[in-house]
């Protein structure tokens, strides 16, 4: 009575996850990831926990960024900066309440976690949109000189030069820029300046080829 799925729904049903394929009187058949069909009694099928994914209108992105424990304190900063920037601008990612904090120390590294909705329905394209997120934060964290957390014990016998000191000091530079023009949005970016930023990426990003015609959505 209460219809929590339908026939062609994606869900989650118990520890399993596929595609309602039929809703009989007696039970109900699921196609699972491996490409089976499982039928369930609707006696058993009624008393499990129910995830129906295809009522969703957004999806959770929410990565962790391990960053190495050597990075500076202004690294740290300008990710947080650049990495806001990029999520606020992005067309796809909707800009309230999206975020990224640091959170904590890990064992082997400096914890940040990502907290937004990207504003798709299919897992499909959810995945296109994550991929592209992740290689801009990777771009950003590459011009800030900053390295991702290895979670391995060494034993250092002599002081090594950090890599990239150039980055850093420019990353640092960029940093105190900030201070100087009260641009140093931290905790939080103000509302006039997210709206600025809104929608302000591309994507597709550039060098990517457009889609056809015929699969373009609607607007």
């Amino acid at each position: 009575m209460d219809r929590p799925i339908r026939v062609g729904d994606f869900c989650r049903f118990g520890t399993r996850i596929g595609t309602v394929q039929e809703i009989g009187l007696r039970s109900t058949r699921i196609r699972s990831l491996d490409d089976t069909v499982i039928a369930i009694p609707n006696s058993t099928f009624s008393t499990m926990e129910l995830e129906n994914f295809a009522k969703r209108e957004k999806i959770w992105y929410h990565p962790r960024i391990q960053l190495a424990k050597n990075v500076t304190p202004d690294q740290v900063r300008y990710v947080l900066v650049e990495v806001r920037k990029m999520l606020y601008g992005h067309p796809k990612v909707d800009p309230q309440p999206a975020r990224i904090r640091f959170v904590e120390f890990g064992a082997h590294s400096l914890d940040l976690d990502i907290f937004a909705y990207v504003n798709v329905t299919d897992y499909g394209d959810y995945l296109g949109v994550a991929e592209d997120l992740n290689l801009r934060i990777l771009d950003i964290l590459n011009e800030g000189g900053v390295s991702l957390a290895v979670p391995v014990q060494r034993t250092v016998l002599e002081r090594a030069a950090p890599a990239g000191e150039d980055r850093i000091q420019k990353t640092e530079e960029h940093v105190q820029h900030w201070r100087e023009e009260n641009q140093l949005y931290l905790p939080s970016f103000p509302e006039e300046v997210v709206e600025q930023l809104r929608n302000t990426l591309q994507f597709p990003p550039a060098g990517a080829p457009a889609k056809p015609a015929d699969q373009q959505q609607p607007k």
